[in-house]
């Protein structure tokens, strides 16, 4: 699994578990459609990363629409997987595909035919069983 470790880039190292927290805080929270935080969640997933669930649920409380409301309410695989599946099972995929499809190359275009509410609730499977896995 890669949560913790420093991945690099041209200008300082970050690591994969805090960034993974905020693209999961973007894709609960976003109040409009960006194609780009669904391709930064696949890639998240693909890498093996899991959020941080005491982080992401102290972010939650923070701002976006559960701020204040999640009092008694256990952030846990359980609810993130509910939560991000109700928000799947909202999104128009093919205009989700064509938001992030300037930013791609025509390689990684081709890609974007898979995106369903069925490819993104197969993501979120597998992030699952990677929480579970960290358990």
């Amino acid at each position: 699994m890669l949560s913790g470790v420093p991945i690099f880039s041209r200008s300082r190292p970050f690591r994969v578990a805090p960034a993974c927290d905020c693209c999961m805080h973007a894709l609960l929270c976003r109040p409009y459609l960006k194609g780009r935080d669904w391709f930064d969640f696949g890639w998240y997933v693909a890498q093996g990363a899991t959020p941080n669930l005491p982080h992401l649920a102290a972010a939650l409380d923070q701002y976006g629409p559960w701020q204040g409301q999640r009092q008694g309410v256990k952030l846990d695989r359980i609810w993130l997987e509910s939560a991000l599946l109700e928000g799947i099972r909202a999104i128009d995929w093919p205009v989700a595909a064509r938001d992030v499809a300037p930013f791609l190359a025509a390689p990684e275009q081709a890609g974007l035919k898979l995106w369903s509410e069925r490819f993104f609730a197969g993501k979120v499977a597998k992030l699952v069983l990677g929480l579970e896995a960290r358990r």
